[in-house]
């Protein structure tokens, strides 16, 4: 019996494979929602508390105005969610242009941080989200095309 179910434990799990491995990088959503959906994940992320979260929507070459790499934007990242209270983060309806594999999102966007009861605003201004749609390999094996943040402007600044 045993060996029944792990048989068909199997065969499910190269079933889904192939499935999945058919239509490799094929999304039923447009460049642009897929872009508003990163954008949202991001936000959900940062809500959330998720480095890793939010790191899933940067490119591992991502680099911008400052000097910062996507290293240096981890360790960011991670330092501000050690903070013991929350962030909430309101995203005002993108402005998306698509060139190709690139794409440049333009946005109102205002954090907040929330401890103790007490509201103290982070950030309040425009930013503009570089990105590029980068080859990935889903499950190590499928290729797969995905929107990432490669640069951003207008973070420069804090309140």
């Amino acid at each position: 019996m045993r060996q029944v179910i792990g048989f068909i434990a199997i065969l499910a799990a190269v079933i889904l494979l192939i499935f999945y491995a058919s239509a490799p990088g094929r999304s039923d959503k447009s460049d642009q929602e897929q872009i508003i959906s990163l954008i949202a994940k991001g936000q959900q992320s940062i809500e959330r508390k998720s480095v890793n979260g939010v790191m899933s929507c940067v490119s591992d070459s991502y680099s911008d105005d400052m000097g910062n790499s996507a290293d240096r934007l981890r360790v960011y990242v991670a330092d501000a969610f050690k903070q013991p209270g929350r962030y909430q983060v309101a995203v005002q309806s993108p402005i998306i242009e698509i060139r190709g594999s690139q794409a440049a999102a333009s946005m109102h966007v205002d954090v907040v941080y929330i401890s103790s009861g007490e509201r103290d605003k982070v950030f309040s201004g425009d930013i503009t989200l570089i990105l590029k749609k980068e080859d990935l390999r889903r499950f190590f094996v499928f290729p797969s095309k995905e929107w990432r943040v490669v640069s951003a402007a207008g973070i420069a600044h804090f309140d």
